[in-house]
């Protein structure tokens, strides 16, 4: 006798095969994964992993493999109940569509981004540590939600850390070389202890160094020296030249290309120094007993920005910039003056060490250099070279010196040295003769210099 089931029953079969189909579906669909991301393991490793997720499964109804055509819905969200829903097959996130599916002996597959499918945005793998698959058959929602475990997470691996790679700069980006090898960066301005195997070219030859000759140029992708630049060079502040400056153009014949006179009223009257740093030149003057600031910005216009004139810079001598700070020598005040340069508009002298000040002899000063936190002066009436600790400028402490037995004149540091030149001239029946010196001394404890030999 052929059994009829009332209609509910039926239905309630139905649920609880496909409940029992789920779990069969999960397991085959989990292999189906496997077997895909063992696919992408074997992907050669330039190429970028598909963005699809192979789901298989069997559909059983009353313990019959079901055979014909159902709508299936398949939707990715980020929590086993509730929460949001990230991916849908078919349609919209909001408004989900069924995809026509027709099982063969049970068994159907669709692939989750593939051609038939809407594409699976490879970001959801970025940004979270969770996801669930929800399957909805006809009207019934298979639970629970399955978890999307590992695997299907290698879509993630064109991401490190949640970025990209590129060949492209951006403001956050992993950096890939491009089919020469070669790498671009967005405004780097400063890169660490790199090593460099071969030449080096910097933008297109501004700047290119040859290994094997042992050449760097500059604007030149040919130096024909140890250093080459091609082109005009500007130099700020000190600049020591120990061997041979070779200088290309018309040397011969310079063209003046601007100029300023103490007859425009700037206090320029006896300039005896300049020093240049950035876009401003700090000229003393011996007769004006000032400092002058000329903005040389335009060359062919310098123009008068701030001065100072005082009698802590009577005779004003040389000078030396450290930092914000100007220390000049002034010869008719027996001092070194510090004058505070930071707004080169108005120049304000801040402190003084004179002659006397701690047992120094400052006896018109001369010249002046700056190496670390000392300065080194030599004093021509007292012929000394004297050390000065001006690491705080407000307060100079004298700390050593040396008397020399003729007049010192120009000093320079170099490392621990430290070398004077003193002059001297005696008369020989008629003739007026000159003579010179030069003296080294050790300078390691500045407080105790050494002299060498001279």
């Amino acid at each position: 006798m052929k059994k009829i089931y009332p209609r509910h029953t039926r239905i309630k079969r139905y649920k609880e095969s496909l409940a029992l189909s789920f779990w069969v579906l999960s397991a085959v669909s989990f292999l189906a994964v496997f077997i895909t991301a063992l696919s992408f393991w074997n992907t050669a490793q330039t190429a970028t992993p598909p963005s699809i997720i192979t789901y298989q499964g069997k559909l059983y109804d009353n313990g019959t493999a079901v055979t014909t055509t159902q709508s299936m819905k398949f939707t990715i969200y980020d929590a086993a109940t509730a929460g949001s829903a990230l991916y849908t097959a078919s349609g919209t996130i909001g408004v989900p569509l069924a995809n026509s599916i027709t099982p063969s002996s049970g068994v159907f597959a669709i692939d989750l981004g593939g051609s038939e499918t809407n594409t699976l945005d490879p970001t959801i793998f970025q940004n979270n540590d969770e996801l669930y698959l929800e399957v909805i058959v006809g009207a019934t929602t298979l639970t629970p939600r399955k978890r999307i475990t590992s695997v299907p997470y290698a879509i993630n691996s064109q991401y490190l850390m949640g970025y990209s790679a590129t060949t492209t700069s951006s403001t956050t980006y992993i950096p890939v070389s491009d089919s020469l090898g070669a790498f671009t960066f967005l405004n780097t301005t400063t890169l660490a202890t790199t090593t460099q195997s071969g030449d080096l070219t910097v933008d297109s030859g501004v700047l290119y160094v040859d290994s094997i000759n042992n050449k760097v140029g500059v604007n030149s992708s040919t130096p024909t020296n140890e250093f080459s630049v091609n082109g005009q060079t500007y130099l700020s502040g000190t600049t020591t030249i120990e061997r041979l400056l070779n200088v290309k153009g018309n040397t011969v014949a310079p063209t003046h290309v601007g100029s300023i006179a103490s007859t425009t009223g700037a206090p320029l009257g006896g300039a005896t120094e300049v020093v240049v740093q950035g876009d401003y030149a700090y000229v003393v003057s011996q007769r004006d007993d000032s400092l002058t600031i000329i903005n040389v910005s335009d060359k062919t216009r310098p123009a008068e920005v701030g001065s100072i004139i005082d009698t802590q810079l009577n005779g004003a001598y040389d000078i030396k910039l450290s930092g914000k700070y100007a220390f000049i020598t002034a010869q008719d005040a027996d001092m070194v003056t510090v004058v505070d340069v930071e707004n080169p508009a108005s120049p304000a002298i801040i402190s003084h060490i004179e002659n006397g000040d701690g047992g120094i002899s400052l006896d018109r000063p001369q010249r002046i250099v700056i190496s670390g936190k000392y300065a080194y002066v030599t004093a021509q009436t007292s012929q000394t070279l004297s050390v000065i600790d001006i690491s705080d400028p407000q307060n100079l402490v004298y700390k050593s010196n040396y008397t020399f037995a003729n007049e010192p004149d120009n000093v320079e540091v170099v490392g621990n040295i430290v070398y004077a030149v003193t002059r001297y001239t005696i008369f020989d029946g008629m003739v007026l003769l000159s003579y010179s010196n030069l003296f080294s001394f050790d300078i390691s404890d500045p407080e105790n210099i050494l002299f060498l030999d001279r």
